[in-house]
């Protein structure tokens, strides 16, 4: 399926890559990890505290994830994020951070590795690697953090 897949998009951009899994998901990280041909690259974290993923994704260059919980933190942290959706609605739960996309099939394996480069290619270019996004209260704008 397109979970095993999405590696792939990161090894043409020659990202390292970790794989976020709760309970339950660490068979689903192990099989990734062995479909990657560049396995020394990618990390699989599962069980992680709310503060630890948070931690992470904070760390992180951009989030692609499916439509979940941990999603959302991308955005809330200022990460560029890469929403995957299926049945969800998008319009109402999209990623909100001023350059995160969506990409969507029903069902979620519909979803093919081009797609995914394609999206991250458009926010692994953007200017800055420490993309941050403030709300001016005086002055009523957004924009990046100098």
């Amino acid at each position: 399926g397109s979970r095993s897949r999405k590696p792939a998009a990161a090894e043409r951009l020659g990202a390292d890559v970790v794989v976020l899994s709760g309970e339950g998901g660490e068979d689903l990280a192990r099989r990734v990890l062995e479909s990657c041909r560049h396995s020394a690259r990618l990390k699989a974290l599962s069980r992680l505290t709310l503060p630890q993923l948070a931690g992470v994704i904070a760390s992180s260059r951009v989030l692609v994830s499916n439509d979940t919980g941990p999603m959302h933190l991308g955005p809330a942290l200022g990460i560029p994020t890469i929403g995957l959706f299926s049945v969800g609605l998008p319009e109402h739960f999209r990623p909100t951070g001023p350059i995160d996309k969506i990409v969507r099939g029903n069902p979620i394996d519909r979803i093919g590795v081009g797609e995914v480069i394609e999206a991250l290619e458009s926010v692994w270019t953007t200017p800055s690697q420490d993309f941050r996004y403030l709300s001016s209260e005086s002055e009523g704008t957004s924009g990046p953090v100098q």
